[in-house]
């Protein structure tokens, strides 16, 4: 298990910590609000960019990359498929705050969701190491994470669902989704003791549970 962390992680991971910070500030200021809102899509291209470079140099394996390809494009294809039918999530679709889109999914939504599969893959096995607990506290966090996001992600524009509340199922697909993945990652015994991963899952959680605060008792709108 790699425990070293070089300078230029540490580098990266208060940069991370910097701009995740500072987000919350100016998404909570009118004057800087859409500016940043803009920004979304650009913020998170470039600091998943920065976890995976840090990814695949500590863990240079085939078989991680073969699986984040693989569940890229699986997950993409399975947003695609429910945007389209309404049937695995429920009836959603999405705003015009994340871009590009193909096949009207925005194409961050699988690196992000990938990602974030991996960081807490990677907190699961900083904790246990052993199977049962890994493969529920890594989807659970998945979905904890989801709960937070999908008021914020109302209000930031990001996606919308046809019925008022956010279906059950769409909590129940994800959870699957994440067993799926880090079952693949167990089954290998892959090793993601990355700090930065860990960091930025820590960093957007907290990033939308502060906005999700903002929005349940102090009333904010982003819209």
């Amino acid at each position: 298990m790699r425990k070293k962390i070089y300078p230029a992680e540490i580098k990266a991971i208060f940069i991370l910590l910097f701009f995740f910070i500072t987000g919350i500030f100016f998404h909570l200021l009118p004057l800087t609000r859409s500016i940043v809102v803009n920004l979304t899509s650009l913020f998170l291209f470039t600091t998943s960019a920065t976890v995976l470079y840090f990814v695949f140099t500590y863990n240079t394996t085939p078989y991680l990359r073969l699986w984040f390809i693989s569940f890229f494009v699986f997950t993409f294809l399975i947003e695609s498929l429910g945007v389209k039918t309404g049937i695995i999530f429920g009836a959603y679709f999405y705003g015009d705050t994340l871009h590009p889109q193909l096949f009207n999914v925005p194409l961050i939504i699988g690196i992000n969701w990938v990602i974030l599969m991996m960081a807490t893959y990677s907190i699961a096995t900083y904790f246990f190491k052993s199977t049962l607990p890994v493969l529920l506290f890594s989807p659970l966090l998945i979905v904890a994470f989801d709960w937070v996001l999908e008021p914020v992600a109302i209000e930031l524009d990001y996606w919308y669902w046809l019925n008022v509340d956010v279906p059950i199922q769409n909590y129940i697909t994800w959870f699957v989704i994440s067993l799926i993945g880090t079952s693949f990652l167990w089954l290998k015994k892959v090793d993601l003791n990355i700090k930065i991963l860990r960091v930025f899952f820590i960093a957007q959680f907290a990033f939308f549970f502060f906005l999700l605060m903002s929005i349940l008792y102090f009333d904010m709108t982003y819209q």
